[in-house]
């Protein structure tokens, strides 16, 4: 059985926690995982080294499958709708829509 193993969450593993080794345990490599862990990335070398790899595509999941493809981000309404008020407010106090536009914003935000 094959892992499914995400590009983007294996450079994140790697940037966030990859001097413990994580990302090597995420994408199955389990021996440089601990040897990871013990070495603290080997005092940062391997550590950086990885970051490069996983970013470049070199270091690809142990089991030969690859990388999946897809993984999106999904926000929920609320703070989608947060946002773009956020966005429109500071739009109108630096001049770049009127008072009726923001207006007309905020109203399709709340409907």
């Amino acid at each position: 059985m094959e892992n499914k193993c995400y590009k983007g969450i294996a450079l994140f593993l790697s940037v966030t926690l990859g001097i413990l080794g994580v990302d090597r345990f995420y994408l199955g490599y389990t021996k440089m995982g601990l040897l990871k862990r013990l070495t603290l990335g080997c005092c940062g070398v391997l550590y950086v080294i990885d970051i490069i790899k996983i970013a470049s595509g070199e270091l690809q999941p142990a089991d030969g499958s690859g990388y999946v493809q897809g993984v999106k981000l999904h926000i929920g309404h609320k703070l989608r709708d947060s946002i773009r008020e956020k966005n429109a407010f500071y739009r109108l106090r630096k001049g770049q829509i009127t008072q009726e536009e923001y207006d007309k914003i905020i109203k399709s935000l709340n409907q």
